[in-house]
């Protein structure tokens, strides 16, 4: 019984200890084009566009404007914080991962202009 005991625990000890590499796992960026629907002094609220992945999730998604979040005109040069208005077209990239409230929210790395308005 003693032998059986010490053979389970050496199998689970190397089943736990050899998934923790000790590697970090890079996480994958998504982006996706929306349209902003409100703009507050700390976020935005933007639908995203017709045919992205974000919509199948929500029609409406929450973006805080925290202060490591990145801004790139639409030449890709990134600029201070831009003054946002309602109907302005922007390229959102995260992680992707979407808060199921609602509206949904989102943590953006970076938010780009884009030439074109909706």
């Amino acid at each position: 019984m003693k032998k059986m005991f010490a053979v389970l625990f050496a199998v689970l000890s190397v089943v736990m200890f050899g998934s923790c590499t000790g590697e970090e796992t890079e996480e994958e960026s998504v982006t996706f084009t929306a349209v902003i629907n409100l703009v507050e002094e700390d976020s935005l609220e933007v639908a995203p566009a017709e045919g992205s992945a974000e919509l199948s999730s929500a029609d409406r998604i929450r973006v805080a404007l925290h202060e490591d979040l990145l801004y790139f005109d639409a030449e890709g040069e990134e600029i201070d914080r831009p003054e946002f208005t309602v109907g302005q077209q922007i390229d959102i990239v995260y992680n992707g991962m979407i808060a199921e409230s609602y509206p949904a929210q989102i943590h953006a790395d970076e938010i780009h202009l884009t030439a074109a308005e909706a």
